[in-house]
Order: structure tokens, then sequence, then C-alpha cells
């Protein structure tokens, strides 16, 4: 991240970047098997962001693996997530 923004991701603060949203949606997906944010980390930005908020844990899944491991239900979420907060169009997950 550094190389790509100019900035440490490490010295971020992400809790106060999320209380700033308002109260703007936010969907949050927790890897369980991670090595980048915690389950308390992930949690910490629930509370922050509040009641507009939507996880979604995924506990076989590695970071940035939860599409690749439950592509149908990923796209359904999150397309479903698009839609409630967007209103846009009806998308279904395609098959493989």
């Amino acid at each position: 991240g550094r190389v790509v923004t100019g900035h440490d991701p490490g010295a971020l603060d992400v809790v106060a970047a999320v209380q700033r949203y308002g109260d703007r949606p936010l969907f949050l997906i927790q890897a369980g098997v991670e090595d980048r944010f915690r389950v308390p980390q992930t949690l910490l930005l629930e509370h922050a962001a509040g009641a507009r908020t939507e996880a979604w844990r995924v506990a076989d899944a590695g970071h940035n693996q939860a599409w690749i491991k439950h592509r149908r239900e990923y796209e359904t979420r999150v397309s479903s997530f698009f839609r409630e907060f967007l209103h846009g169009p009806r998308y279904v997950a395609m098959e493989r």
C-alpha cells in the first residue's frame, strides 16, 4: 500500500475513518483464516459504523478469498447490499 499511495496503511486510524461515514451503509467481509484483520478489529469497525453495517464472516476463507471459495454467496450478498442501498438492478450470480 505504501508504494502505491505513499502512506503507511498501518498508520491509518480506520475506526475514526469509519466513524466519519455517518449514516452511510458499510458492508464488511471477515475472513476466518485471516492474517491481516482479526475478528475483534472487525467488531470495532462494525460498532463504529453503526446500524447500517452488514458483516459476513467466512470461516474457511483467507484474506480476499471469500469470492473464490463461496462465489455464489459472495455475489448474492454483495449485489443484495448494493441493490438495497443503491437501488440498482437485480443481479443474479452466474453459474461456474
